[in-house]
This record gives C-alpha cells, sequence and structure tokens, in this order.
C-alpha cells in the first residue's frame, strides 16, 4: 500500500493518524522535482507509467486492479487537479462588502457590472 500524506485527502487523513511526515513530491507544474529520485523532473503521468514498470521488473507487484474514484478535473481546461499541499490564506469579506455598500451612496460608488451582483 502506498500513502502519499502530501498528495491526496485520504492519505492525508491517514498520515495525521499516523504522525507522518508530508513529503511533497512534484512542483506546482505536475513535474516530479528532487524529492522524486531518479523520477526528478518527469512529468506525473509518465513518472506513474514508469514507476509501476519499475515496480514490476523488480516483482514487486501483486496484481493491478482497476477501480472507479473521483478525480478533481477544472472547470477551465479539463486538466486534472492534483492535491498539492500549499500556504492558503483567507479574507474576511463582510466588512469588506460593508464597505463598499456604505460607500454607495458617496463619490467612492463603486459600479458593479452586470448589475445583477
Amino acid at each position: 500500500m502506498k500513502v502519499t500524506p502530501a498528495h491526496d485527502p485520504n492519505d492525508f487523513e491517514i498520515g495525521n493518524r499516523h504522525d507522518l511526515e508530508r513529503i511533497i513530491v512534484m512542483d506546482e507544474s505536475g513535474k516530479m522535482n528532487d524529492k522524486a529520485g531518479k523520477y526528478e523532473g518527469m512529468d506525473r503521468f509518465e513518472c506513474r507509467e514508469q514507476l509501476v514498470k519499475d515496480l514490476e521488473a523488480e516483482g514487486l507487484v501483486i496484481k493491478i486492479e482497476e477501480h472507479e474514484h473521483s478525480v478533481g478535473h477544472s472547470e477551465r481546461s479539463g486538466a486534472v487537479v492534483e492535491p498539492y499541499l500549499s500556504t492558503q490564506w483567507f479574507v474576511k469579506m463582510k466588512p469588506l462588502a460593508e464597505q463598499a455598500l456604505n460607500n454607495q451612496d458617496t463619490d467612492n460608488r463603486i459600479d458593479f457590472v452586470p448589475a445583477r451582483f
């Protein structure tokens, strides 16, 4: 069984339960990084294929089964969205929205386009 806490939501939870290190093995463009060893620089899809071939060549594959699972895709491009640990930040919108709405009767008025917004 493989567990990749930095690249899969289910594995992330397993990692939390077992205090596993979160090792990021690909960059933001989907290329394998220096943590991927001999697969460094490979595209993620190419790497996955090569990794299976290497495991088979070493006699380490017991069986391969097809299964259905949910894979996120970009609404715009259709590209596969890879789970990726990163620093995130959030903005409390209520104070900003209140300020914008209060300014609607002043010279600092904001014109929303289209008007339905």
